[in-house]
């Protein structure tokens, strides 16, 4: 091989490095949580879920057009502001349908503040069902005292004993303070006062 050929190659090396860079998929350059596009998203929303950009997320998933995804694509979240709760958060609460993060906050006798801060929350305004959230437990991490003397919203699914047994009371005395005939028939935004014991 003649001088000027390796001359040559080593010219083109950085050029070739360059262009295998620019057309490799974004995700095998890009590391962080990936996302899998749901129908009516845009990157502007999902970009606010996650406390970042349109514009980072396109670049790290190589997306020229930022109006143009589609439904099951997978995007990686680069810098991305949501972080799953740490393994050692002692109590998690699992978003439902329809939730605020100030009605988990009353929910568990914190604030929306403490909430935001310890799940490092972008945007308290916006959370969603089955994000998994850290709660406070109680003091010093011990067993959780839910409130008594609140109203309780009831959830889909939920009956009068898990009700009860979430808030470490039993069904007659809620039946009771809500003068319920029939504690076997409640509904979903049915508002229960919950008795102190």
């Amino acid at each position: 091989m003649s001088a000027n050929v390796l001359r040559r190659a080593r010219l083109l090396l950085p050029v070739l490095v360059l262009v295998v860079a620019l057309v490799l998929p974004a995700s095998a350059q890009a590391s962080g949580p990936v996302h899998v596009v749901q129908r009516g998203e845009n990157l502007y929303r999902i970009a606010m879920r996650y406390g970042t950009t349109v514009q980072a997320i396109a670049r790290a998933n190589g997306i020229r057009n930022p109006n143009l995804i589609y439904v099951g694509q997978r995007l990686i979240i680069p810098g991305g502001g949501y972080h799953p709760p740490a393994p050692g958060c002692p109590c998690i609460h699992t978003v439902r349908r329809g939730e605020t993060l100030i009605q988990i906050a009353w929910r568990y006798g914190t604030t929306v503040q403490w909430l935001t801060q310890a799940n490092h929350l972008w945007n308290p305004n916006y959370i969603w069902a089955g994000q998994r959230l850290c709660v406070p437990c109680g003091g010093g991490g011990g067993p959780y005292h839910p409130p008594c003397g609140v109203i309780h919203v009831v959830q889909r699914g939920e009956t009068l004993s898990s009700i009860a047994r979430h808030y470490g009371t039993c069904v007659q005395k809620i039946a009771a303070a809500n003068h319920l005939t029939n504690p076997n028939y409640i509904w979903a935004g049915q508002r229960l006062a919950i008795p102190c014991n």
